[in-house]
């Protein structure tokens, strides 16, 4: 028995110089304390503590939990037999075990990690028993010399046998193609006892090492045609090795066959693209003479996944481009894009015809070709990122239309819904907590088409609706007004419009003002409709706004004088079809001046706010009816001048349906693009500095048809999104909340 007291100080002097090992004092019974080391090690030279006079030698470094039992002292006892040092690993062991001291030598051992092996050293026979050897590190025993049980500190170094490298993975991109073909490998391994030192690649199998390298991926070029069987061998820190299976590349000569030709950007790859560059893909095929029926295919293998391109979107869905005879075709450009739509990361796309035409690519009677594209960020561009996405709805068609933070950090949503409620279509409120979980919602309307596009918290704590309805009312529609309890519970419902019972009438935005009232605008047959009730739904005033054609209110918000700003779009004024429409009230919803905005085309204006400088942003799209309508993006003075115009979008339809002025003075957009992204429709989401200038753009969806009619600014400064998501082939929606964070 060996009793050793230690005192506070001396405790403290050794936590300050230790910090890998833990030792724990463990109390066995009142009075009496057993001290028991346990812990894992690091690799580290030994070092000497002093102990109550007590040489402990060779204590590498270690740091210790502990307890003080009497405020000053620790007083414990132990048994040398007691000491148990486990590291971590238990199971077969094979390797040397080196006696560093006080004695020295060095023993071979296999067996388990528990056990005994004797031996001779210095002098004289020896026994060793040990508790938990460790694989590699240090440990202490106690040994027997001379027949004599001696305990002492003794550290030995453990060193197991090098084990070999392992291969977790190897590919190959392509595997087949014309000459001459492009092949990129990559080998995924570890090694669990040291590190990977070198790739050494047979790209023909023939067992000669074509190539070294360090790095686990590498390219080659076959200019033979032929199977070639392509093998990597690994090695390790200390010559071991591993073989990989073989991959079988075929390359074919191309002769008497078609001949397809991919590139980007006119290049034939790999290429670098950075988050500001456009991605412009063109396709070429040389039949060589053969006409017969083929499948057409283009597919892109992403980071997300791997998607094919028909004339309708890109799907994950394995669908030709095109089913019909073999013809040549001269450089034929299938896609015209920013790359801003897609996360950074390796893109490789392929092009090829299928002469089986059986819809389905079985690669060895594909004659295709393939592109590389690296997507990076560019320097300073800063990508959001998604927090969370949610989706609300059942087995019909469900949308989102508007969004707001609420008082306790979650969300209120309205739009419509087909799948529960009353009628073909009712107005659908949706309360969710601050991740987007859903804590209750609700249906409102009859037995005909209602719809929900505007909710606004209030300041009692309930909420405040606007759409319009078919159920109720004396119109063909009527501007539909709902307010409701914290609960979503109805407190009371108001229709307004003409009377004359074939008026179309709808209100699109609500918002409560200063006074407590609600001021709402749409329209009332042809013409902006802008109305003001009470704090009970009751009529205060009403006034229209237009010509002699065609006028609409989309979006109305008090200003700062008291009075109101409102956009949408005419027909009866201005340059075009449509022109945005933006006109300037005062507080009794008397007009102060109108403008508007476009060209020879369609142009609307979809959602108007306030700006920190007392102007005026407007969101919309511009020339929508011709194949490459843009997001509309103008910003205007106090007295409705225009101060600059931006639009932003590709070949396709893009719309703008809101926006905020964000904390740096910018703004951030969100609306629906077909010409970034994979699918006919995807949200989009651009931000853009005070001037208009694109800070980044950013698509979200997939191959599943989506978009964005709200964004709303949150407490934390990040941004919520609401809109729809496609989730079948029958076009049905449903409710699509996102909430996302610049990086």
């Amino acid at each position: 028995m060996k009793k050793i007291l230690i005192s506070k100080q001396q405790l403290l002097t050794i936590l300050s110089i230790t910090s890998f090992l833990v030792l724990t004092f463990i109390k066995a019974e009142a009075g009496q304390y057993t001290g028991r080391w346990e812990g894992t090690t690091s690799q580290g030279l030994p070092i000497a503590l002093t102990v109550n006079n007590e040489d402990i030698i060779n204590l590498f470094e270690l740091c210790f939990e502990y307890t003080w039992w009497d405020g000053n002292t620790c007083e414990y006892t132990f048994e040398p037999y007691e000491i148990d040092i486990p590291i971590n690993l238990d199971g077969s062991f094979e390797g040397t075990v080196e006696f560093i001291s006080p004695k020295t030598g060095t023993k071979n051992i296999e067996g388990t990690l528990s056990g005994s092996f004797t031996g001779e050293t210095g002098g004289g026979n020896w026994s060793v028993t040990y508790l938990h050897l460790p694989c590699a590190g240090y440990m202490y025993t106690y040994y027997s010399a001379l027949g004599v049980d001696i305990f002492d500190y003794n550290v030995v170094r453990v060193s197991p046998l090098n084990s070999p490298p392992v291969i977790d993975s190897f590919t190959a991109n392509p595997t087949c193609g014309m000459v001459p073909l492009t092949v990129t490998f990559i080998c995924t391994a570890h090694d669990p006892d040291g590190w990977i030192a070198e790739y050494r690649w047979d790209f023909n199998g023939d067992g000669n090492i074509d190539e070294t390298t360090t790095a686990n991926t590498t390219t080659y070029t076959y200019q033979n045609a032929g199977t070639h069987n392509a093998k990597v061998t690994i090695v390790d820190n200390e010559n071991a090795t591993s073989v990989s299976d073989p991959i079988s590349i075929t390359v074919s000569s191309g002769l008497n066959e078609p001949q397809s030709d991919i590139e980007v950007n006119n290049s034939d790859g790999p290429i670098t693209l950075n988050q500001l560059d456009t991605l412009i893909v063109t396709v070429a095929l040389n039949n060589n003479g053969i006409t017969e029926n083929a499948d057409w295919w283009l597919a892109a293998d992403t980071p997300f996944g791997l998607y094919f391109f028909t004339f309708e979107g890109w799907t994950t869905d394995w669908i030709p481009a095109y089913q019909g005879p073999l013809f040549p075709l001269d450089s034929y450009e299938v896609l015209n894009m920013p790359v801003s739509g897609l996360p950074p990361g390796t893109y490789t796309l392929y092009f090829g015809v299928d002469t089986y035409m059986d819809r389905n690519v079985t690669w060895d009677s594909v004659y295709y070709d393939t592109v590389v594209v690296n997507i990076t960020e560019a320097n300073g561009y800063v990508s959001p990122t998604i927090l969370w996405e949610k989706t609300f709805g059942g087995t019909d068609h469900d949308s989102g239309y508007s969004v707001q933070q609420t008082s306790d950090g979650g969300y209120i949503i309205v739009g419509e819904t087909s799948s529960y409620g009353a009628g073909d279509f009712d107005v659908y409120l949706i309360k969710t907590d601050s991740e987007g979980n859903r804590m209750w919602e609700k249906t409102f309307g009859g037995t005909k088409g209602d719809h929900g596009y505007s909710v606004q918290q209030t300041s009692d704590g309930g909420y405040i609706i606007v759409g319009e309805t078919s159920s109720y009312g004396v119109g063909y529609t009527n501007v539909y007004l709902i307010k409701t309890n914290p609960e979503g519970n109805l407190v009371w419902q108001k229709t307004f419009g003409s009377f004359d019972g074939t008026g179309c009438n709808s209100g699109y935005s609500v918002k409560q003002i200063s006074d407590g009232s609600y001021v709402i605008v749409g329209s009332n047959g042809s013409d902006v409709y802008l109305i003001k009730v009470d704090s009970q739904g009751n009529l205060v005033w009403e006034k229209t706004f237009g010509g002699t054609k065609g006028d609409h209110g989309c979006s109305v918000q008090q200003t700062l004088d008291g009075g109101y700003i409102i956009v949408g779009k005419t027909s009866s004024y201005g340059a075009g079809d449509f022109d945005v429409y933006l006109i300037k009230t005062d507080s009794e919803g008397n007009r102060v001046w109108e403008k508007t905005f476009g060209g020879p085309s369609w142009d609307d204006g979809e959602c108007v706010q306030q700006t920190s400088d007392g102007g005026y942003i407007i969101v919309g799209q511009t020339g929508w009816t011709t194949p490459n309508s843009d997001v509309y993006l103008i910003k205007v003075d106090s007295q409705g001048n225009l101060v600059w115009e931006k639009t932003f979008g590709g070949t396709d339809h893009d719309s703008g349906y809101s926006v905020q002025q964000t904390s740096d003075g910018g703004y951030i957009v969100v609306g629906a693009t077909g010409s970034v992204g994979l699918s006919w429709r995807d949200i989009y989401l651009l931000k853009v500095d005070s001037q208009g200038n694109l800070v980044w753009e950013k698509t979200f969806g997939g191959t599943k048809s989506t978009w964005g009619p709200s964004i709303e600014r949150t407490s934390d400064g990040a941004y919520v999104i609401v809109g729809g998501i496609e989730y079948d082939e029958a076009n049905k929606e449903d409710v699509l909340l996102a909430k996302i964070r610049e990086q």
